[in-house]
């Protein structure tokens, strides 16, 4: 797997998929002697250990993109994964709120200190990471638009690191409903007013901690699930 070509938390979890899964299970097996029945074997036995289908479909995906190169470079003749069956993976229609549960929800969040996060969330459908990573210089308040500029994300061993967005496509400018732009406003009172501390530290970001740091996603996940238990309404993943 090339490194340079993998952005750093795709990396991360490509690391942690053939240590954990892969090299225990075939890591003894020479390249050129690999064959689709250790693999079927291999996937068989991550499903009888209550893998999901999904990430036996992960690995598969993982080896079939290593094994590529390996004919690429001549090391192969042919790629063994071709040669096995990988679990098939069933799409799942995901839960949304119903426009009811969407008020209660926002209406409990209004006052709290990270609310304008989630109205971007509901109002725009960004990811948290673009809301996270969203720099001061991206948000335009005359006109009532926004940029997806880069995106925050935690890469285990190297902390919260700013990145580019995944794709072209995620650069893309947002415009901003009444309601967001308005709750975006009242955040920005607030961050200038905290940002008068001498504990400040300023990150240019327009979401951060109480003393300017950026938010650590899990911190805000954790917050999110205590704001659905307060205000009654059921867990719906944060994209």
């Amino acid at each position: 797997m090339q490194k340079n070509s993998l952005r750093a938390t795709t990396l991360q979890s490509y690391t942690e998929i053939i240590e954990r899964h892969i090299i225990p299970e075939i890591g003894n097996i020479k390249i050129t002697q690999l064959r689709g029945d250790h693999l079927n074997h291999l996937y068989s036995k991550k499903l009888s250990s209550n893998l999901s289908n999904r990430t036996v479909e992960y690995i598969h995906g993982i080896l079939r993109r290593s094994l590529n190169k390996a004919v690429k470079w001549g090391l192969l003749a042919r790629n063994p994964t071709d040669m096995a069956s990988p679990p098939s993976v069933k799409f799942k229609q995901p839960s949304v709120w119903s426009s009811e549960q969407v008020k209660t929800f926002l209406e409990h969040v209004k006052d709290d200190r990270w609310g304008a996060i989630f109205y971007l969330a509901c109002g725009t459908g960004m990811r948290k990471g673009e809301i996270l990573g969203l720099p001061l210089t991206a948000i335009n308040l005359t006109d009532g638009y926004l940029k997806i500029l880069q995106t925050l994300q935690f890469v285990p061993t190297k902390g919260l690191l700013i990145m580019d967005p995944k794709t072209d496509k995620s650069r893309r400018m947002i415009v901003l409903p009444d309601f967001v732009l308005a709750s975006i406003k009242a955040h920005l009172k607030r961050r200038e007013e905290i940002s008068k501390s001498s504990r400040w530290r300023e990150s240019g970001l327009v979401f951060t901690t109480d003393v300017g740091t950026p938010i650590s996603p899990r911190n805000l996940m954790r917050h999110f699930k205590a704001k659905l238990k307060e205000a009654g309404v059921p867990d719906n993943p944060f994209p």
